[in-house]
């Protein structure tokens, strides 16, 4: 939603610069030729801005479509996946599965850190698709204690895209799965605060 506020915004301020060099140009004596040519140029830019920032938009959501094609139609990660969605947080088991298939999944969001780092794409976009999926890794008891918990320091990036998706989901109203394992409450604070601000 803030996107688009962001948008509109700039539409109107690029309708109001357009109408204030055309009354400067009226007002300075310019003739109608070159008026109609000056509101002619205006709108092209304006189109041409509309249209870069449209083909972002559809780029941003065929990379979106490609990352969730590589997710569903990977056979480690839906093992993992329904391992995590059907776990027993009464009990707490360990999992009958191999390491290899939490370090895939976790690698998978690890990039995601990168990406939102870079301004590729923002938790907004990602937040429908793969909130529940990262969370419902993250924060597993046994993903915890296998990788996360074990090995902070090889896990930087989930650490630093956990706090950020946390934030960014309490501040849209958004709940969030088993909050009470966030990686904050797992970790000595000392070191949970030395790794998500690592890269300040």
């Amino acid at each position: 939603m803030k996107y688009f506020i962001k948008r509109k915004l700039l539409y109107i301020a690029m309708i109001l610069g357009g109408a204030f060099v055309i009354v400067l140009s009226f007002i300075e004596g310019g003739s109608w030729i070159e008026l109609v040519s000056e509101i002619v140029a205006i709108l092209g830019v304006e189109l041409l801005v509309v249209e870069l920032h449209q083909a972002r938009l559809v780029s941003q959501a065929q990379f979106l479509s490609n990352l969730n094609q590589q997710f569903v139609s990977n056979e480690d990660y839906k093992k993992a996946y329904l391992d995590f969605e059907n776990y027993d947080f009464e009990e707490c088991p360990d999992l009958n599965m191999e390491n290899v298939y939490i370090s895939n999944y976790l690698t998978f969001f690890e990039t995601f850190e990168l990406l939102v780092e870079r301004g590729t794409l923002s938790l907004e976009m990602l937040n429908d698709l793969f909130g529940y999926r990262f969370f419902l890794a993250v924060h597993n008891p046994y993903v915890q204690k296998a990788k996360l918990v074990k090995s902070p320091d090889n896990f930087r990036n989930i650490y630093i895209l956990e706090r950020k998706w946390i934030d960014y989901r309490k501040k849209a109203g958004y709940s969030i799965y088993h909050e009470e394992y966030s990686l904050e409450n797992m970790i000595d604070k000392d070191l949970y605060n030395k790794i998500i601000h690592s890269k300040d």
